[in-house]
């Protein structure tokens, strides 16, 4: 059996640029109790220190280094990680301790199985849930949320040019009528769209927008105020990933990111487990969201953009055909 050590996280690039570097042990972020469950994976977090590897190394626990090349890796058109190229580089291996990269799992294409077993598992640290879910309660019972992403993707990333600037409010529109959003629904919007009169299309179709401003502020800088303020960004991410994640009336968002990406497979797989449980014959896998090349997308992606009108009948999808380096 396998240690698996797990280094700090970091924040954002865009934070970095702005603040003193810091890091954040990932056992602060995620449930790891609840992803150790996952085929006896034992997991070792680093702190932000890296008091744990060296003490592991004075007792004399051999590590195994591995290290991923995160998006770089990808953007060079390498060929991703696949489960079975893993097992049969590194399962042999007679080290009892692990060491992988952050950036590692970028470069990963997971088994429906696997994927599903591990959102299964997953959760973000209790006290952040906790913080989220409170912060949620001006929402009411009842919301709905969409994720709107935009910023460098609209302005900056060249790679993105003919996705993100096309996904205007209409495109929310459309996704949130297909999805099933309720006529007047409060809906809480995740966003880093700083200019609100760009979401007037979608407050006069009757829509209760907030935003995280809305939220209850308490828990939130309850939650944010144990971490440097460097990662704060990064940290209120997560709490409205929980609160998308969490939404009673649906939700809608911006894919191909991975804020978005995450929330649709953790509603996917939390309905997937509540219609098994009723079926006898267990209930059909949903689509998930796959982190692709950013010349590549997905079949979830593609369902999206299909549903939300990013292209006109017969117009071919701004993406290139499905090639091992995706």
């Amino acid at each position: 059996m396998w240690l698996v050590h797990v280094p700090p996280c970091t924040a954002s690039p865009a934070m970095r640029r702005r603040r003193p570097a810091a890091k954040v042990s990932v056992c602060r972020l995620v449930d790891a109790a609840r992803l150790a469950a996952v085929r006896g994976v034992r997991l070792v977090c680093e702190d932000e220190h890296g008091g744990v590897l060296g003490s592991l190394g004075a007792l004399g626990v051999a590590a195994e280094h591995i290290s991923g090349e995160g998006q770089p890796h990808r953007k060079r058109k390498v060929h991703r990680w696949s489960r079975e190229g893993w097992v049969g580089r590194w399962g042999a291996s007679s080290a009892p301790l692990l060491a992988v990269s952050c950036c590692l799992f970028w470069t990963w294409h997971l088994p429906d199985e696997v994927a599903f077993e591990l959102y299964s598992h997953f959760e973000y640290h209790p006290a952040l849930v906790r913080a989220a879910r409170a912060a949620a309660a001006p929402l009411g019972d009842e919301y709905a949320a969409m994720h709107v992403r935009r910023g460098d993707k609209v302005s900056v990333d060249v790679a993105y040019r003919d996705s993100f600037p096309r996904m205007g409010p209409d495109y929310f529109l459309r996704l949130a009528a297909r999805e099933g959003l309720p006529a007047g629904a409060t809906v809480f919007v995740a966003t880093d769209e700083l200019d609100r009169a760009w979401f007037a299309p979608l407050r006069e179709q009757g829509f209760g927008l907030r935003f995280a401003d809305d939220l209850d502020r308490a828990p939130l800088l309850e939650a944010l105020s144990s971490f440097p303020q460097a990662v704060w960004a990064d940290v209120l991410a997560i709490l409205e990933q929980v609160v998308c994640a969490g939404a009673p009336s649906g939700f809608v968002g911006s894919l191909p990111s991975t804020l978005s990406g995450h929330v649709v497979n953790v509603r996917a797989v939390a309905r997937h487990a509540a219609a098994a449980s009723g079926a006898a014959g267990g209930a059909p896998r949903p689509l998930l969201f796959t982190k692709l090349h950013e010349s590549c997308c997905d079949a979830r992606t593609e369902q999206d953009w299909v549903r939300g009108g990013l292209v006109g009948d017969g117009e071919p999808l701004p993406c290139v055909a499905r090639e091992p380096w995706c």
